[in-house]
C-alpha cells in the first residue's frame, strides 16, 4: 500500500477589522475616484460650453463688422484688390483685439 502524504496548506484568514479597513478603503478610493470623474466631467463641459459662447460673440461681432453684399462681390484671387483689403481690415483689426 501506497502512503498519501495529505499535508494541509495553511490558509490566513483576515480578521473582520480588516475586512473592514480594506472594504472602506476600496470604498474610498471608488467614491473618490467617481466624483473627481464627474467633477471632470463637468468642468470640461463647462470650458467647452463657454469657447462655444466666445466664438459665437465673436462671429457675431465680426458678422456686424463687415456688410454681406460687399463680401459676396468678392472672388477667389482677389487677395490684393481694395475690395479684399476693405473687408479685410477690419476683421484684421477684431483678430488682434480677440487674441
Amino acid at each position: 500500500m501506497s502512503q498519501i502524504n495529505h499535508t494541509k496548506i495553511k490558509v490566513r484568514k483576515l480578521s473582520i477589522y480588516h475586512k473592514m479597513m480594506l472594504f472602506f478603503l476600496f470604498v474610498s478610493i471608488f467614491s473618490s475616484a467617481f466624483v473627481g470623474g464627474i467633477s471632470f466631467y463637468s468642468a470640461y463641459n463647462s470650458q467647452l460650453a463657454q469657447i462655444r459662447q466666445n466664438l459665437m460673440n465673436v462671429a457675431f461681432s465680426a458678422s456686424l463688422l463687415i456688410h454681406g453684399d460687399d463680401h459676396t462681390t468678392l472672388k477667389v484671387g482677389q487677395e490684393d484688390s481694395e475690395a479684399y483689403q476693405k473687408l479685410n481690415n477690419p476683421l484684421s483689426e477684431l483678430m488682434k483685439k480677440t487674441n
